[in-house]
């Protein structure tokens, strides 16, 4: 549904799918999508493509009334995510802002 015939990520169709606050089922899918995605495409998949999904993902757990389960899957995988960073990486802080959000988010539900 959100990749083009070659394999590529389908932003247009993904980033259309998502908007948070119009749609939330539809919205949380395409999030959950997008973070299954990038833990499945790991570190050598393409940078383009990862950028957009690690986005959604922090976009979905700083904007969305998400549910527990669903909310703890993306949240594990933005954590690994940060992980992964090197301790040197520009931004590295930032990633902590979405995830510290939406934790809190689960644990109020």
């Amino acid at each position: 549904m959100y990749l083009l015939p070659d394999g590529r990520l389908d932003i247009k169709s993904l980033s259309e799918r998502h908007v948070p606050y119009r749609d939330e089922a539809a919205s949380t899918e395409a999030a959950l999508w997008a973070a299954r995605r990038y833990d499945a495409i790991g570190p050598d998949g393409n940078p383009l493509d990862r950028s957009v999904l690690l986005l959604l993902g922090c976009a979905a757990a700083d904007s969305l009334e998400l549910p527990y389960g669903v909310a703890r899957e993306i949240l594990g995988i933005l954590r690994d995510a940060a992980a992964a960073l090197p301790a040197d990486a520009a931004g590295v802080g930032e990633i902590s802002v979405p995830v510290s959000i939406a934790t809190k988010r689960a644990k109020d539900h």
